[in-house]
């Protein structure tokens, strides 16, 4: 599980380098998209770390209700504000598609 947690930081990196460089050369929309993926990735690897994972794939909405309900308000593990965040970033990503 080590492996995954490692493998999903990597990709939340990698996300966030690119919407740096979307934003840095105007490409606004593309720049939301990374940016949501980014937090999507370490979501997912928070999710992980807890031990947390889905029956199948990691979807959007599973991703969002497991770090609210559990790892927020069961588990109290991280800054009650980060509630928002994952939906202020789809919906950001939204409007950019």
């Amino acid at each position: 599980m080590g492996q995954d947690i490692t493998i999903y930081l990597t990709k939340a990196e990698e996300s966030l380098r690119t919407a740096e460089s979307e934003f840095a050369n105007g490409r606004y929309n593309s720049c939301a998209n990374r940016c949501y993926y980014s937090c999507l990735q370490a979501a997912i690897a928070a999710l992980l770390r807890e031990g947390i994972r889905p029956r199948g794939q990691w979807g959007h909405a599973f991703v969002h209700g497991q770090c609210v309900g559990v790892l927020l308000n069961q588990r109290h593990l991280y800054d009650a504000e980060l509630r928002r965040v994952l939906a202020e970033h789809q919906t950001l990503r939204d409007k950019a598609d």
